[in-house]
């Protein structure tokens, strides 16, 4: 279960822009921690969605770090069930 997804979901839906729909998908990235911020959850739940493939889709860059498109968290917050 997310914290507070519905409260995220509006926040997300608010910020975009009125005529985005006819624009090309957005490939920005977001860290870790804006995830953990944008959600209210702690490291060692996204850690556990991670092991257990319940968080979205990330790409584990060089460095180690991992970025997850924001695109693909958008689609991934829309398929989780409101809280």
């Amino acid at each position: 279960m997310v914290p507070q997804l519905g409260d995220c979901l509006e926040r997300r839906a608010s910020n975009d822009h009125p005529h985005a729909a006819a624009q090309p998908p957005r490939l920005r990235s977001l860290s870790v921690r804006e995830i953990l911020t944008e959600l209210t959850i702690s490291r060692s739940t996204w850690d556990t969605w991670l092991v257990t493939g319940r968080g979205p889709q990330a790409i584990k860059l060089r460095d180690g770090q991992l970025r997850i498109r924001e695109d693909w968290f958008d689609e991934w917050l829309e398929r989780q069930p409101a809280a």
